[in-house]
Formats: structure tokens, sequence, C-alpha cells
């Protein structure tokens, strides 16, 4: 007979050992070490109660875990991951320890569930046929097990994001530059470029303004562009960084769109390119939704979509 219990830190090597011979070989996944796991799903917002791990025979077949991360009510509770052994799917294990998770987040308040990337538990994912990587899964992985799982105990499809990526960066400086005298695409400078909050505000993205304001706070900020027009910036793309294995990555880009129709977009976009790529990047790799006209940006300048990605979600009765 199966047994339910808890996440306990103790669990941990033989979670990293599920992880390896049963997420890695059949799935997009990154590979994870012991401890990288025990960081990823022992975040702040981890509790006890929202984990499950299953043993047959005193050993583990099985675990999942759930997270609340707002007592507002227009935030979703999440399902972090749920992992069975190859060998022991289709028995009903996953739909037990999904039921489970539900349950425990319907005891915290949440009144639905949402899988998308504000989720507090983003594993990184494999570009296949490469050894490059993006940094977090936006959604559910279209076809996968844990998507056929979800659609079969009553959650919906709420959207879909596709991932692109450019195994080279090769960028024309020409295509780059911006013909129209009246704006500039700049290295954002405090001191000389004003009113950047105040563009957050106008195109009504917090979260940009959070990540923003937060790489300013650091000792050393990361790069970001900025487009201006008459002293008012009316695009922003950033913070820009190279990682270690040479992936170019930002945090975001956005145009006013009362300033759209000039191709500022695209031509921020390609500079976004070019400085990447002299920073030190050799490839990247981005999300974006899949009715996103911004795809075709994305697609001139060499990109291709290599995953699709859906948003999932159920309301908790």
């Amino acid at each position: 007979m199966a047994v339910y219990k808890q996440i306990k830190s103790n669990d941990f090597k033989e979670i990293a050992a599920i992880w390896k011979n049963d997420v890695i070989t059949t799935t997009i996944y990154k590979a994870q070490s012991e401890s990288s796991l025990r960081k990823l799903i022992m975040n702040q917002y981890f509790d006890s109660k929202g984990s499950v791990t299953v043993f047959l025979n005193h050993k583990m077949i099985g675990y999942g875990v759930a997270y609340k991360t707002s007592d507002n009510p227009t935030v979703p509770g999440f399902i972090g991951v749920i992992v069975v052994c190859r060998s022991y799917r289709r028995l009903g294990y996953g739909t037990q320890i999904l039921h489970l998770l539900e349950s425990y987040l319907q005891s915290t308040g949440k009144t639905f569930i949402r899988q998308y990337f504000a989720a507090p538990l983003n594993f990184e994912w494999m570009i296949p046929n490469t050894n490059h990587y993006h940094s977090g899964t936006p959604a559910i992985p279209l076809n996968s097990a844990i998507y056929f799982l979800l659609k079969n105990n009553g959650y919906y499809e709420d959207g879909q994001l596709d991932g692109y990526y450019l195994e080279h960066i090769h960028i024309n400086k020409a295509d780059s530059s911006t013909t129209n005298d009246d704006f500039a695409i700049e290295l954002y400078q405090p001191n000389k470029h004003k009113g950047l909050i105040d563009f957050f505000d106008r195109i009504e993205n917090n979260s940009w303004k959070q990540t923003a304001l937060h790489n300013l706070s650091l000792r050393e900020p990361k790069d970001m562009l900025v487009v201006v027009k008459n002293e008012r910036i009316v695009g922003w793309t950033g913070p820009l960084y190279v990682t270690d294995d040479f992936k170019g990555s930002f945090g975001g880009i956005g145009i006013d769109p009362l300033e759209r129709g000039h191709g500022l977009g695209k031509m921020l976009f390609l500079k976004l390119c070019e400085t990447l790529k002299e920073m030190g990047a050799i490839y990247m790799t981005l999300f974006t939704g899949s009715d996103n006209i911004a795809k075709y940006i994305y697609q001139d300048a060499g990109f291709h979509k290599v995953a699709s990605f859906t948003i999932m979600r159920k309301e908790l009765n």
C-alpha cells in the first residue's frame, strides 16, 4: 500500500535520484543536483503541509509541491512540481498527489490554480538538441506528462507561450540604428535620462518597474537601454547580462503605446542583441505569447520557435 508523507530535508537524495532517472531522461528539464533541488523546492514560499512524497515498500516513487505566495484572492495557487517514477505512472499516484496539493491550496483560502511564469518554482529547460538552456519554464510544456495529468483533472488551457532560440547572435548594426531624428537609443544613465518610472507607469507594467528599480539599487547595476524622444523615455529594455555559458539575457522590453508605428520595438530589440553580443553573449533565448505580434521581430532577428507551453487553470470548488 502506498504511503503519502510530507517532504523532509533528508528526502532530497531520493528526490534527486528520481529527477535524474525519470525527469531529465523524458522531459526538456535541465539536470539538477540534490542541493539545487533542495534550494529550488524549499524556497521562501515552501510549506511542508503543501508537499507530498509517495512511498511504496519503503521506496520513494513520486513527489509534489504546491505553493501559496499571497493572501490576495486575485493571486492564484501554484502546483510547483509533480513527479512519478516512470514504472509507476498511469496507476493513479500522480492524480492522488495532485488532489492532495489542491486540497492544501484550498485549505489556505486559494480559490483557483493558474500555472504560468509567475510561479515561485520555474525549472530551467534545455533547448532541444543543444547544450543551451532557458532560465525558467513559462508555463506547462505542451503535450507533456504533467500537461495531460492536469488536463485529465479539470484544468483548462488559458493561453499559450512559445520559447524562441537564437544559436548565434549576428546583427547588422545598421538595422539597430534609428533613422528617425526624433528618437535615440542609448544606454540608460540616471543623471542624463529622466522619467523612467513615469514610463513604466504609462505602460502600466509594475513588474518591469520593480525589475528596473531593483537593478538600480545594486552596487553595480546592469546595463539598460532606453529610447528617448525630446529627453523623454519612450522605450526600455534590460537589465542586460551574460550568463556563465554565454547566454545573453534581459528582463523585459517595451515601447510607449503612443510611440508605436515607428519601428522602435524592432530597432530596440536589435540594439539589445547587438549590445549583448558586445558583452560576450553567443546565444539567446526568450519566450512570448503565441499571439504576440512581437514574435515577428524575433523571427526577423533570426530566432526560431523551439518549444510551446500552455498556461493552465482550474477553479477550486
